[in-house]
């Protein structure tokens, strides 16, 4: 556990629990996460979590413009199954891309879990952006996966946090639920 992963965490815990509470900021305090993290992955050998940080870092400042300020209501919207179908088929595709590039051309020992844990970020990352209720469950289940991958790293600190996201994702989700009743279709 070094210094600057628990820097990276802390920024990153900060700004995903900021997200759930529906605050404007969490994009900043992601973006410094994200920027953290995208050296402490290339140190790792994780080519594809490295470049996935410097694209969190981009879809924050995205997401930043995309949100009202705080004062101002939240809209949510859902997922319809086409969004969904093409959000899976991408997420398919750029994987299997993305992991034999990685297998081919860099020296990770873990290229196609890596390349489909940073395309799911993506993916999801771009349904938060868009304030889709339904990111949070996938979150979930990416964020214990990335755990999983991080202990096996040697990544403690970051494993730790991404258990953390799991359960604040867990919490998030029920945060913008409340306001489903308020929610649209994302067409």
């Amino acid at each position: 556990m070094t210094k600057i992963e628990l820097i990276a965490a802390a920024f990153t815990l900060v700004g995903v629990f900021l997200s759930g509470r529906q605050f404007r900021v969490n994009w900043l305090f992601g973006i410094v996460g994200a920027a953290i993290y995208a050296f402490i992955f290339y140190k790792s050998l994780l080519f594809a979590e490295a470049i996935l940080q410097v694209s969190y870092a981009v879809l924050g400042a995205i997401g930043w413009k995309s949100w009202k300020a705080d004062t101002e209501e939240f809209e949510i919207f859902h997922l319809n199954w086409r969004i969904a179908l093409l959000a899976v088929i991408i997420t398919l595709v750029f994987s299997v891309i993305s992991g034999r590039l990685l297998d081919i051309f860099s020296s990770s020992d873990v290229p196609y879990i890596d390349a489909s844990l940073a395309i799911s970020g993506l993916v999801c990352t771009w349904l938060l952006a868009k304030k889709v209720l339904e990111n949070w469950l996938i979150w979930i289940v990416i964020d214990i996966l990335s755990s999983c991958l991080y202990i096996y790293k040697h990544l403690y600190a970051t494993a730790g946090l991404y258990f953390i996201l799991a359960i604040l994702a867990v919490f998030g989700y029920q945060q913008w639920k409340k306001q489903e009743s308020n929610a649209f279709v994302l067409q």
